[in-house]
């Protein structure tokens, strides 16, 4: 039996994202509703994932 790799997601808050990016809270509002970032909805707060956000930067480049 294979064994199953086990990925581990890092969910950021949108203070975390703010400080990460250096951006300001309505920039990040702006690039989600733009799409440009994906938030998830858990527990009526809302999260990034961290890998998300990376590849979201790397796209910009």
């Amino acid at each position: 039996m294979k064994a199953k790799k086990s990925k581990t997601v890092v969910l950021l808050t949108c203070k975390q994202v703010v400080a990460f990016l250096q951006i300001t809270s309505p920039t990040l509002r702006k690039w989600t509703r733009e799409g440009l970032l994906k938030a998830y909805s858990l527990g009526g707060r809302i999260y990034y994932k961290q890998h998300e956000v990376i590849n979201a930067l790397q796209a910009v480049d």
